[in-house]
């Protein structure tokens, strides 16, 4: 078996040791290199920008990722991996995939938004035209500079998907799940906890990398995991705890769906 190989069955066997388990997902799941593969899609991001029309990049990606076996395979490994555990999971990701997961639902976070939240509360039957709209100018049958966003309900004001690439992002929607992170978070003090941080890069340091750093520090129970494909480094702080690979995270996860 290569070092590679031992190093992700070391996961698996860290996990199922620990009594709680933290995972952070970046930047990979959501990997531009992923996105840019796909046919048309440089030239829609294009269309979109010229439309000024950027809220709606979530929905896209997510039209563009849904079908990718590697991310499929990627989350089924992550699935397996946190069954029968105690856990929860923050996201960087917009693109919905993780809630379409086997998971449980409150015990993930994806403090950046995902496309099936709205800033407002607009009617059910403009959701569902807003995605068919979308998916006509994905493929070329209509504009983005025509899209009409549906409208709220409460205010009239125009809605859009409530990601950080909205006008005006709503944390509220978003807050009841961090709420039960920081909670759940307050029982891991004494507890075996091991962290797997998956590809999670330079966005939002603060939320992933530097805090599940100081989370491994205070627990001295803890495990530390980081995978990523240029920034796997572990501090020396934690170098008896750490383990650090070099590999995408998402090829990772795929490689431990068939282990």
């Amino acid at each position: 078996m290569s070092a590679e190989a031992n190093s992700l069955m070391e996961i698996k066997e860290k996990i199922q040791a620990a009594d709680m388990v933290l995972v952070g997902i970046g930047e990979e799941f959501e990997d531009e290199a992923f996105l840019q593969e796909k046919e048309n899609y440089a030239e829609i991001c294009g269309k979109i920008a010229e439309a000024g029309a950027q809220w709606v990049v979530p929905y896209v990606n997510y039209l563009f990722l849904k079908e990718d076996t590697r991310l499929k395979k990627a989350y089924e490994g992550l699935t397996s991996l946190l069954q029968g555990k105690n856990y929860f999971i923050l996201s960087y990701c917009m693109d919905g995939l993780l809630s379409e997961q086997e998971l449980k639902p409150d015990r993930m976070a994806e403090f950046c938004g995902n496309w099936r939240h709205f800033t407002g509360e607009p009617e059910e039957n403009e959701k569902i035209a807003l995605y068919r709209e979308i998916e006509a100018c994905v493929r070329g049958e209509k504009s983005f500079r025509d899209l009409k966003a549906p409208v709220s309900l409460k205010t009239c004001q125009p809605c859009e998907f409530n990601t950080l690439y909205a006008e005006h992002f709503e944390e509220p929607n978003y807050k009841e799940n961090w709420d039960r992170y920081l909670k759940w978070l307050q029982g891991t003090l004494n507890k075996k906890l091991c962290i797997l941080e998956l590809g999670a890069g330079m966005r939002n340091l603060n939320t992933i990398r530097i805090r599940y750093e100081k989370i491994a520090e205070l627990n001295l129970k803890s495990d530390f995991i980081r995978i990523h494909e240029y920034l796997y480094q572990i501090p020396a702080g934690l170098a008896e705890r750490g383990t650090g690979i070099q590999k995408n995270a998402v090829y990772a996860m795929e490689e431990l769906e068939k282990m």
